[in-house]
C-alpha cells in the first residue's frame, strides 16, 4: 500500500492511497498550545502506514491529533503510526449523591462574577491549574492575560479556608 502527500496550500494536505483520492488533512495552531502542529483528518479511509514524518519535516513541528474514542479507525492509524495517546478526556453525568466521600457540609461556597473583587485572584488560580494540568501533555504557551482574556466562563464558584484563603 503506498500512501503520497502533496501540500497544496498553507494549511492542508491532499493524500492518496495507491493513486486514489482518499482525502484531505488540514493543520492548525492553537495558541493556547503553540509547541505542536493539530492534524485534522478528512479521509474516507485509514492506511495501514503513514508519512505523518514527512509533515513534522515539512511543517518543522511536533504534530498532535485530538479526536473522539469513538473514531477507532483514526485512533489506529495514529497508535500504528507512533503516535501515543497521551490524555482521555470524559464527560461523566453526575450528582453529589454519586460522591464516595460526602461534600463537607462546614464548606461555603460564593459566587463570583467579573465584577467581584476576587475576580483576578481566582483566574489567576484557573491559570496556575490550567497550565499544571496541560504541561505533560501540551505546555500552555500563552501569558496569564491572554488566558484570562480567553476564561471560558466570567462567572463561577469558590471557598476559602478556615483563614479565609480563597
Amino acid at each position: 500500500m503506498s500512501v503520497r502527500i502533496k501540500k497544496i496550500n498553507d494549511n492542508q494536505y491532499h493524500v492518496w492511497c495507491d493513486k486514489q483520492d482518499i482525502g484531505t488533512i488540514t493543520t492548525y495552531h492553537n495558541e493556547f498550545h503553540n509547541k505542536y502542529l493539530y492534524l485534522e483528518f478528512n479521509l474516507s479511509k485509514y492506511p495501514i502506514y503513514f508519512p505523518f514524518s514527512e509533515i513534522k519535516q515539512i511543517e518543522g513541528k511536533l504534530l498532535q491529533v485530538m479526536t473522539d474514542s469513538t473514531n477507532t479507525d483514526l485512533v489506529h492509524l495514529l497508535l500504528q503510526n507512533g503516535f501515543k495517546c497521551k490524555r482521555h478526556c470524559y464527560t461523566p453525568k453526575v450528582t453529589k449523591n454519586d460522591l464516595r466521600v460526602k461534600l463537607n457540609s462546614n464548606c461555603s461556597l460564593y459566587t463570583f462574577d467579573i465584577n467581584n473583587k476576587n475576580y483576578g485572584i481566582l483566574c489567576h488560580l484557573l491559570y496556575k491549574y490550567y497550565q499544571a494540568v496541560h504541561q505533560a501533555v501540551s505546555p500552555l504557551t500563552v501569558s496569564e492575560n491572554t488566558f484570562v482574556k480567553e476564561v471560558p466562563t466570567q462567572t463561577g464558584y469558590y471557598s476559602t479556608n478556615e483563614d479565609g484563603k480563597i
